[in-house]
């Protein structure tokens, strides 16, 4: 069965670092065991026609499903406003498939 990915939209600041984790749950809401998964997260125009980047990722916590990541600053400083992204898991028998998308807001900093 294809999984529908999640939506999630939200906000970084221009030249500045952006640790996260993210906790990935089944349909009943209990943690999906990454164990020996792997993940990727890439930054893209709307249009799919530029790629701005990607995320460094790390299955950090397989038992309760987390993944951390962190869009560091030398990539902020580099993003337009508005960045889409999406989140692949790969299992360990290779099936992929996209768990999380959505839209990043670049907000300026001003302090360099």
């Amino acid at each position: 069965m294809a999984i529908t990915p999640a939506t999630f939209n939200f906000t970084i600041w221009r030249r500045a670092d952006y640790p996260f984790a993210i906790e990935i749950a089944d349909s009943e809401d209990a943690p999906l065991i990454l164990s020996g998964w792997s993940a990727a997260l890439e930054l893209w125009n709307e249009q799919r026609t530029r790629q701005y980047g990607s995320a460094t990722l790390t299955i950090a916590d397989p038992a309760s499903g987390t993944i951390s990541g962190i869009l560091p600053r030398s990539l902020t400083e580099t993003l337009p406003r508005f960045v889409s992204y999406d989140l692949k898991l790969t299992n360990p028998n290779g099936l992929e498939e996209y768990y999380l998308n959505g839209v990043i807001t670049v907000e300026e900093g001003y302090t360099a």
